[in-house]
């Protein structure tokens, strides 16, 4: 075995103390109890992989695949080992032995790589709904397919218009989910934006390859981080935006996914990524509108705003901004969902243990509203919404301080 992404790793391996603290923090673990579904687990198996007591095997990659990537493990260690970037290491040395399964190929290499083939795969599902040819899927692949939320009817490219203005330019990252299944969040937060007196750019970007790294595609996921670093830099901003927790996060990494090459541009592109919460409160001075929402309001962090990006306290504060809202706090509310991607795809039993956990801690503050920065998380909440008969309309904060403008 060719250990190259997971030898760098070897003495973080040897620094666990099998103090097991990270068992208490793991969604995985409280579903499963099952020590191989835990980060001190996967840091054995890492351990015995690069000793050769260990094979990639596919039960190996069955364990190495349990895992959110929510990064509670790391938080809580007293090492503050990075296990998330372990398990990323270990998957990626899967797919450079064997290679990606089919479906995975297609789907990273042809599909998210390429975005005029994602827009049309889209249009094609939101035909085959209208038509109501879903309802012959096999039952496996139904259960999949209504993960996804009701399909808008045109993508953010083909109802976005740009706007000149004469503020001060920032720039706005376009994430995948963001164009093809919520479109009104990126129109309202560019909208928003240019309300607090920004003129906003938005160049036509690539997927910001967190699919990939998480699949363990790190080829895939350098090249696209690569063309979106020479997108942006022939723009001269000093803030891009983002919507999305997850593309957000991916963003910030870049300078780890591309540490073998440029290092300068890759770093001076992450430090000017900012989540649109943390830009408005932080940087704009958030202007609430005046329209009264009558709205209680409880919030779920996402853990890639929360861990990766250290976004916590804007966009609680921006919803206690608005008029008409009452917040309540959720037990747990950094307590993953359990979507984390294709997490729910891949496991589904495993990620429905978990957001039953996630929804009753919803259910219990009696908001009417959860809102929510990243659309993987907001797509498995609402289908948490829907399994476990939870009302709330789950919104991203942007959309909350845009209908205090009086815009949907």
């Amino acid at each position: 075995m060719n250990d190259e992404y997971i030898k760098p790793y070897q003495d973080e391996t040897e620094r666990c103390l099998r103090c097991g603290i990270c068992l208490g923090f793991c969604p995985v673990y409280h579903a499963e109890r099952h020590e191989g579904t835990a980060a001190r687990g996967k840091i054995r198996m890492t351990r015995e992989l690069l000793t050769g007591n260990l094979q990639l095997t596919p039960r190996l990659r069955k364990f190495i695949d349990l895992c959110l990537g929510c990064q509670a493990c790391a938080e809580s260690c007293p090492n503050k080992i990075p296990t998330d970037k372990i398990v990323a290491a270990a998957r990626a040395q899967f797919v450079k032995d064997q290679g990606l399964p089919m479906v995975y190929y297609l789907a990273l290499r042809w599909g998210l790589k390429n975005p005029a083939v994602m827009e049309t795969v889209f249009a094609s599902l939101g035909l085959a709904r209208n038509l109501s040819l879903t309802k012959l899927l096999p039952h496996s692949l139904k259960e999949k397919e209504e993960i996804l939320p009701p399909l808008p009817s045109k993508t953010f490219w083909e109802q976005y218009k740009a706007k000149p203005g004469s503020g001060k330019k920032v720039a706005y990252f376009v994430g995948c989910m963001t164009n093809l299944v919520f479109p009104q969040v990126g129109l309202t937060a560019v909208r928003m934006l240019e309300a607090h007196g920004y003129e906003v750019i938005v160049p036509k970007v690539y997927c910001c390859g967190l699919p990939h790294y998480s699949s363990g595609d790190m080829d895939t996921a350098r090249e696209l981080a690569l063309k979106n670093v020479d997108i942006f830099s022939t723009h001269g901003v000093e803030d891009i935006i983002t919507d999305c927790g997850s593309c957000g996060s991916a963003l910030r990494e870049y300078p780890h996914w591309l540490k073998d090459q440029d290092q300068s541009k890759a770093q001076e592109f992450a430090g000017k990524v900012r989540d649109i919460t943390e830009f408005l409160v932080n940087d704009a001075g958030i202007k609430p509108g005046s329209l009264v929402l009558n709205r209680t309001v409880t919030y779920h962090d996402s853990c890639h705003l929360n861990r990766t990006m250290g976004v916590t306290r804007e966009p609680r504060l921006l919803l206690k901004s608005l008029p008409g809202v009452e917040y309540r706090e959720m037990i747990d509310a950094n307590r993953c969902c359990g979507g984390a991607g294709t997490f729910n795809i891949k496991n589904p039993e495993v990620s429905m243990k978990i957001l039953e956990r996630k929804m009753a801690t919803t259910k219990e503050t009696g908001a009417n509203t959860l809102a929510v920065g990243c659309p993987s998380c907001r797509m498995q909440l609402a289908l948490g919404a829907r399994k476990f008969n939870v009302p709330v309309e789950i919104l991203h904060p942007v959309e909350l301080l845009a209908m205090s403008y009086g815009q949907k």
